[in-house]
């Protein structure tokens, strides 16, 4: 059994826009704007191809833009302890996930700090799309001395 989902931009007709495999308990649609309104509705396929009647719809009045404030970075050397990022702030409930655009200089686990050389790397935060906001991100330089 697969659930196909079915969707409806501000006053647009329902459009099929994915079937989910059986045991699927949530689904995020990636296409998403805080610019429209939406409407869903499910129904389930069998192995034959029979679509069941359609769920309850569903209705979303657009994403809130997730502002997420900037970060900086602290001075640091090689050799310096792991430490933990003092990240931005957003309305956004869900998790800030951390990322470095040089692992060669530093290595991000969750949201600690590991200097591996000295050098130069951008460190991002993201959120991403949930609870009603939009997905953001904010980047902060970060450089390692000898």
């Amino acid at each position: 059994m697969e659930t196909k989902v079915y969707r409806a931009v501000n006053t647009s007709a329902f459009e099929s826009i994915t079937t989910i495999p059986q045991g699927t308990l949530s689904y995020l649609d990636a296409a998403a704007t805080a610019e429209a309104s939406y409407s869903y509705y499910l129904t389930l396929v069998d192995q034959h191809g029979n679509s069941s009647e359609y769920s309850d719809v569903v209705s979303v009045n657009g994403l809130q833009n997730s502002q997420m404030s900037s970060f900086t970075m602290p001075d640091k050397k090689v050799g310096d302890s792991p430490f933990a990022i003092a990240g931005p702030t957003t309305q956004n409930p869900a998790p800030i996930s951390y990322s470095s655009s040089n692992t060669a200089v530093a290595t991000v686990t969750g949201n600690i700090i590991s200097i591996v050389a000295a050098g130069t790397t951008v460190i991002t935060a993201s959120q991403p799309m949930s609870f009603g906001y939009a997905e953001a991100s904010s980047s902060a330089n970060f450089t390692v001395q000898p």
